[in-house]
């Protein structure tokens, strides 16, 4: 391994850059990301490269992506595997990842997160600070679990799911792909794709259109 390189250099970015210094000390890190003054008033400790679109890739390198939108990850996660690059599954030190739980490529465990026995985590998830994955839970390919999130046993998340700071989803419940979950609110029912499910108990509401 010649270095890691951090694929955003936005808040998620500078945390997994903490969580590279604890998981892999001795391992230079640097970042990419397509604004070059992403840096700017923060810790210049690990350089910015350069764009993601310019940006070369060596053999040797390993790419973790630290973008917490899961459309982005996805595409980004698509244009740097025409590179042929590798990507790190990045699990710190104080997580606790069951041995027969599965973890894709990719994926990012933050400290104090946990993934219990036979879940099942798809590429490039993200578990950040304190989120659990339940007993065989399913976690789809490029969501994302916010700080203090809670999936209980045999909850899925398809494809692309965004869950906002201390949600919980609860046992055997559905979120569709895209759908994103508001921070404490608590999933008792299915959560159809590309839905907004808000509140206690969360009521599913269209997505707000961008633009």
């Amino acid at each position: 391994m010649n270095r890691i390189i951090i694929v955003g250099a936005g808040g998620l970015g500078r945390e997994v850059a903490l969580y590279l210094r604890e998981s892999h000390p001795g391992i230079p890190c640097a970042f990419i990301d397509d604004n070059p003054r992403a840096l700017e008033g923060h810790d210049p400790s690990m350089p910015l490269l350069g764009s993601v679109q310019g940006w070369k890739p060596s053999p040797d390198d390993l790419f973790v992506i630290a973008v917490g939108a899961p459309a982005t990850r996805q595409k980004l996660a698509a244009l740097l595997s025409t590179q042929g690059v590798r990507f790190l599954t990045l699990i710190h030190p104080r997580a606790l990842v069951a041995p027969n739980a599965t973890l894709g490529v990719g994926v990012v465990v933050g400290p104090f997160s946990y993934v219990a026995p036979e879940a099942r985590i798809g590429d490039h998830v993200v578990l950040n600070v304190y989120a659990s994955a339940g007993h065989d839970t399913t976690v789809g390919a490029y969501s994302v679990l916010s700080p203090y999130v809670t999936l209980l046993g045999h909850s899925v998340l398809e494809e692309g799911v965004f869950i906002g700071s201390q949600a919980v989803v609860t046992i055997g419940k559905r979120v569709g792909a895209g759908a994103k979950v508001g921070a404490g609110s608590i999933v008792y029912h299915d959560v159809p794709a590309g839905q907004l499910a808000m509140g206690n108990p969360a009521r599913n509401l269209p997505l707000p259109r961008v633009g």
